[in-house]
């Protein structure tokens, strides 16, 4: 059994253009890195290439490239040069690289004139993006999303798979439904997508339900639309944090309907059913930031009458992070057990000013701004 000792135990590295720059300073970002054991983040500043972004890509779909330190950053939003009160759709792409003391941005090639990576064949923003394994080679698959240009906005059912070592984007099969703002996971190397909205009208935001999952099989090359079971009064919905435990379960977080939710549910296949979980997040959160990690050996002190002795544990974690408008916090748990999922809440850090103005946002308040930032930007997390 693989033990992992490590007192960092999650780190987050937002991506937006560099505002606050004086002429003599390199452009740089800022990784924060949460330690366990002594239950603090710290900030470290990394240099970035000089192909820094000069925009901001809102609302972009990032996934991390298994294995490897590096992130693919998909479509997004960007706005329009002359009207900042507009923004458009972009089909752009790139790879970041997170290294030990600096931040690496693949996109245009300045020798050959070209784009590193291909672009997508559809614009796209508020999407998601996945990697699965397809023929023994990497496959990432774009879903979903919306668009906007200078003539129309509307939500996208089109899909679009990029194989590794491939130079263009190839169409795959559509979503039954149109659908953005959803949530999603691989699971057995099959992709469930959940919740999302299917369009926007005058009044109201047309809201898929929960029990209506689809699930592409990229061996048929097809998606399914597969009918759950729910319980009433689910608060769950848009941008909740899936978290497959085992072949059969998974677990549910955050996320928000009408408002943000701070409830946890189960999600059972065999079953075809969600359940609410007893327990809830400390707080709600809007969009949630977070892993599943096994095997974490965590460290408790004993401390007797005359000296302190070490023990350690090993541990499976949940660890998320999020919330909404003035509350945002980090919250890590242990996994009791995976057949009923019990979990017990170890750790809860609240965030107060410990990000410093990094992202202050025309004087909000520190946490508000910060949530900003965590709906609307890409956030790369270890």
């Amino acid at each position: 059994m693989i033990q992992q000792q490590v007192s960092d135990l999650f780190s987050f590295t937002p991506i937006l253009q560099s505002t606050s720059l004086d002429d003599n300073q390199l452009p740089s970002y800022s990784t924060y890195t949460y330690d366990l054991y002594e239950k603090q983040f710290r900030r470290i500043s990394k240099f970035v290439n000089f192909d820094q972004l000069n925009y901001v890509p809102f609302y972009a779909a990032t996934v991390r490239i298994s294995n490897t330190n590096d992130f693919l950053i998909t479509g997004g939003a960007v706005l329009q040069e002359d009207n900042q009160d507009q923004y458009f759709s972009t089909n752009f792409c790139m790879k970041i690289t997170i290294n030990k003391d600096s931040v690496l941005i693949s996109s245009f090639d300045s020798i050959q004139q070209q784009q590193i990576l291909p672009s997508l064949i559809y614009p796209r923003h508020n999407h998601k993006v996945f990697e699965i394994m397809l023929n023994d080679k990497r496959a990432f698959i774009v879903v979903g999303g919306q668009y906007v240009n200078s003539n129309e906005f509307g939500v996208l059912n089109s899909c679009e798979m990029l194989i590794e070592g491939s130079n263009e984007w190839v169409q795959i099969a559509p979503l039954q439904k149109n659908r953005t703002g959803f949530s999603g996971f691989v699971q057995n190397n099959k992709i469930y997508i959940l919740c999302g909205i299917s369009g926007f009208n005058e009044q109201k935001h047309e809201i898929i339900p929960l029990t209506l999952v689809e699930v592409y099989n990229p061996e048929k090359n097809e998606w399914e639309q597969i009918k759950y079971k729910s319980p009433l009064g689910i608060t769950i919905g848009l941008d909740c944090l899936c978290l497959p435990i085992n072949d059969n379960k998974v677990i549910i977080l955050g996320g928000s309907k009408e408002q943000s939710s701070d409830q946890i549910l189960i999600m059972d296949q065999d079953k075809k059913a969600f359940t609410k979980h007893t327990q809830k997040l400390s707080i709600p959160k809007a969009k949630c930031f977070g892993r599943f990690s096994r095997n974490i050996v965590t460290k408790k002190i004993i401390r007797g009458e005359n000296q302190e002795t070490i023990q350690e544990e090993q541990k499976n974690l949940i660890i998320i992070l999020g919330g909404s408008s003035y509350q945002l916090d980090l919250e890590i748990y242990q996994l009791l057990d995976e057949d009923n999922l019990q979990i017990k809440l170890l750790q809860k850090y609240e965030f107060a000013n410990v990000l410093d103005q990094d992202y202050e946002i025309h004087g909000l308040p520190n946490k508000t701004s910060w949530n900003f930032v965590f709906q609307s930007l890409p956030i790369l997390s270890e």
